[in-house]
């Protein structure tokens, strides 16, 4: 596997696929089609993610070998800390370590970043994976994003990284 800075219009529109295609699977059950829809359309579109990018906030696409897109991360680097934004792999390749490996391979670039995230109540196996990777719960936020959405979600930070074998 690899993980490719996102930096081309191409790469932005393969985001905004896999965006598509994880948050659908994945959230619709927890929070329902309307908010998927307006959140991938303020958060997650080719246009929005080319502001992130051009604000500083830094995309990444985790590949297979051969090239193949598996899932992507979006991150900032704070003064004090590395927000982790967005964490996905598509579906048909969870469970068989990816989320790890980039997660391993973020603490490998930035070993000293605390790293920092929310993530929705409700997403219990998230939740179970940041747990199981030496996250901990640092009290809950509710952010209104509009339109009459919230997130209600869990702070969590993992302190540092520590130093891991490299991935394969």
């Amino acid at each position: 596997m690899k993980l490719a800075a996102v930096t081309t219009a191409e790469e932005i529109d393969c985001i905004a696929r896999l965006a598509e295609t994880c948050w659908k699977h994945h959230y619709i059950p927890i929070i329902g089609e309307a908010q998927v829809d307006y959140m991938l359309r303020q958060y997650q579109s080719t246009e929005s993610i080319r502001e992130q990018i051009a604000a500083g906030r830094k995309y990444a696409i985790i590949r297979e070998s051969d090239g193949e897109p598996l899932g992507y991360l979006g991150y900032d680097l704070c003064e004090e800390h590395l927000f982790l934004s967005k964490l996905y792999v598509l579906p048909s390749t969870q469970r068989r370590g990816v989320g790890k490996w980039a997660l391993d391979k973020l603490c490998q670039r930035y070993p000293e970043c605390r790293i920092r995230l929310t993530v929705n109540k409700q997403n219990h196996s998230a939740i179970k994976f940041y747990a199981q990777n030496d996250f901990a719960m640092s009290g809950p936020v509710v952010t209104d994003i509009g339109h009459g959405f919230v997130m209600d979600d869990w702070k969590m930070e993992k302190k540092r990284c520590r130093a891991h074998t490299p991935p394969a």
